[in-house]
C-alpha cells in the first residue's frame, strides 16, 4: 500500500501491516486515513466504515465521507 511520500512515510505504512485488517483501531489508521486518497484505502476501506458505524472516528468522519462521496461522483461522471 502505497501514498504520497510527502504525506504518509513508512512508520504510518507499517501500522496498517502491524495488524489483520479487523483488529486495526481508529488510532491505527487516523494519519494514514486523513492523508491517504480512496483509491489507496481501498484495502482497508471496509474497517474505516466499520469504525465509522461503530466508534466516532474523531474528526475524521466528514473527511472519510467526502473522500467516498469524491470517488463516486467521479466515477459515476466517466459512465
Amino acid at each position: 500500500m502505497a501514498g504520497c511520500p510527502c504525506c504518509v512515510n513508512e512508520s504510518d505504512i507499517k501500522i496498517l501491516h502491524s495488524k489483520k485488517l479487523n483488529a486495526l483501531t481508529e488510532e491505527d489508521l487516523s494519519r494514514y486515513v486523513f492523508k491517504a486518497i480512496l483509491g489507496e484505502m481501498r484495502k482497508i476501506l471496509p474497517r474505516i466504515m466499520g469504525l465509522l458505524t461503530f466508534v466516532a472516528f474523531s474528526s475524521y468522519d466528514s473527511i472519510i465521507l467526502d473522500k467516498i462521496l469524491t470517488e463516486f461522483l467521479r466515477l459515476k461522471a466517466a459512465l
